[in-house]
């Protein structure tokens, strides 16, 4: 009786020893899941006007009136328009690597982009009359050039992002290209947004119009 007891617990440790062992071979057998590459969370289409509320906001340091929608209580200034929806997000990604956060909405020209403003304050009849003599003439950190001898063009790899970067060597500083504009007026605007967040940019001059580039602290040439 008393070997028949020892057998039976030799044989029980043997089956739950082939268990733990088919388990773990099972385990070792499927493929590694690698993580998923990181991109940033591109915002989703407002296609209807119940969605948001057209307004006017005005920013830290600036006499500007500047024409803006606001999402749950949150003010997103006009950046631009896009025609097609693959270059407004190609866009939207742009911004959202550099630290904005940006909205879309559907309008009849194809899609506006809006980007978050946290410290705007909305433009109310006093505001406007109380700050039409603020003077808007403030040095903007950018520089225009208008001679290609002032700059080499480059390209560059910066951290976080896989594909390489079209750009500018100026003043021992690399600059990517983030878009081309034919009048002077579009990239004085875009720059006063980037102005807002501390970006320094230099914008150049072309025969397609006016190039707007944007400083890369931590680029390094490819």
């Amino acid at each position: 009786m008393a070997e028949l007891q020892k057998l039976l617990r030799i044989v029980g440790i043997a089956c739950v020893f082939c268990e733990t062992f088919s388990k773990v071979s099972l385990l070792s057998m499927q493929p590694s899941v690698q993580p998923p590459d990181i991109y940033p969370v591109l915002p989703v289409i407002l296609q209807s006007r119940d969605q948001y509320r057209l307004c006017h906001i005005y920013l830290p340091d600036s006499g500007d009136r500047i024409a803006a929608i606001t999402i749950n209580n949150l003010y997103y200034s006009f950046f631009r328009v896009e025609k097609t929806e693959k270059r407004a997000r190609e866009v939207c990604s742009k911004l959202s690597q550099r630290g904005y956060s940006p909205a879309l909405t559907k309008i009849p020209k194809g899609l506006a982009i809006w980007t978050l403003e946290p410290n705007a304050q909305l433009a109310s009849a006093d505001t406007i009359t109380s700050s039409a003599s603020v003077s808007t003439d403030q040095a903007l950190p950018y520089k225009l050039l208008v001679s290609g001898s002032q700059y080499s063009f480059c390209n560059i790899r910066v951290p976080d992002l896989k594909k390489q970067l079209t750009a500018i060597a100026f003043e021992n500083r690399y600059y990517s290209l983030f878009k081309t504009v034919d009048e002077i007026q579009q990239a004085v605007q875009i720059v006063k947004k980037f102005s807002h967040r501390g970006s320094e940019t230099v914008i150049t001059q072309n025969a397609k119009g006016y190039g707007l580039w944007v400083l890369e602290p931590d680029a390094y040439l490819d």
